[in-house]
């Protein structure tokens, strides 16, 4: 194991940075136990000449706790169920999915 990965490994176990989630890889509705970080960052989109500020909900796990994770599948954090939208993209040393969802009915 590299040091960056250690390194990684220790920021998503400090329950400071990161919250508890539930990975299900649909249609296999088992629940996996991952820990990850909320970033929720604003999303400039422009329409008619005009800029809109959007909400986004983003999150980043750990690609060793989710390794198939893919579009479709389900991320709930507490009572709130979410949806990945689009594939999920991989960080510059493959350790960390950046992942977009949308909230859905559970």
């Amino acid at each position: 194991m590299t040091a960056v990965a250690k390194a990684m490994g220790a920021v998503f176990r400090d329950r400071n940075l990161t919250v508890a989630a539930t990975w299900r890889a649909l249609p296999d509705v088992t629940a996996v136990p991952v820990r990850l970080i909320r970033l929720s960052p604003d999303a400039v989109a422009e329409w008619n000449g005009g800029r809109l500020i959007q909400d986004t909900n983003v999150v980043e796990l750990l690609i060793s706790a989710a390794p198939n994770l893919a579009e479709g599948h389900r991320i709930e954090i507490g009572a709130e169920v979410f949806e990945v939208v689009g594939t999920p993209q991989r960080d510059s040393d493959r350790l960390v999915w950046r992942v977009e969802l949308t909230e859905c009915e559970a």
